[in-house]
């Protein structure tokens, strides 16, 4: 199975490529997760999709099948300005090295998985590879669900957890802070999963 790995930043995407990415939130995340989140019309979009916002999006064919937001630390981000107490005694970060990763979504109705994760994942986890080297981002942080760290694990993906490393229940799902080094050991994953 092809999939095409795109970027684009906020005010530079198609408004159709926009309204894929946020049609697939919405599915991903008020239709399958229930999370309680705003939407208008079928869409989840946030106040952190601002200008400083740069989208990965991967299409299978026209197909709008995963997605994920990248916001420089520079910027208003979510373990900053939402999540804060998850960052525990750990300075604020603002460096224009690091940035936040938020709003993964793949969409599972149309992915083929040949491994422990799905094809559309690994690809997502190259457009992150990819970007990094293009825009010199040395690690990504993210907040996410203790299962997804579980099978972050289970794949062998290097990451580490971030802050105050303990576990925060966010409405009601379990959830930690992560960092992804963008170095060798990172590369290799992709280069033995891809």
């Amino acid at each position: 199975m092809h999939y095409d790995i795109n970027y684009g930043r906020y005010n530079e995407l198609n408004p159709n490529t926009f309204n894929d990415l946020l049609t697939l939130r919405h599915k991903v995340f008020i239709g399958r997760l229930n999370w309680e989140l705003s939407s208008n019309k079928g869409r989840e979009q946030d106040e952190y999709d601002t200008p400083s916002a740069s989208y990965i999006y991967v299409r299978q064919e026209e197909a709008m099948v995963g997605c994920w937001r990248i916001i420089p630390t520079t910027s208003s981000y979510m373990l900053k300005d939402t999540f804060n107490t998850m960052q525990g005694d750990a300075a604020t970060i603002s460096d224009p090295n690091i940035c936040e990763l938020s709003r993964f979504a793949v969409d599972k109705d149309s992915v083929a998985s040949s491994h422990k994760i799905s094809d559309v994942t690994v690809s997502m986890f190259k457009g992150v590879q990819q970007y990094a080297h293009t825009h010199r981002v040395k690690e990504y942080i993210t907040v996410t669900s203790l299962a997804v760290e579980r099978i972050l694990k289970r794949i062998g993906l290097p990451f580490e957890r971030f802050g105050d490393q303990k576990v925060h229940k966010l409405g009601d799902t379990k959830s930690v802070a992560l960092r992804f080094m963008m170095n060798d050991e990172f590369d290799q994953w992709i280069v033995n999963n891809s």
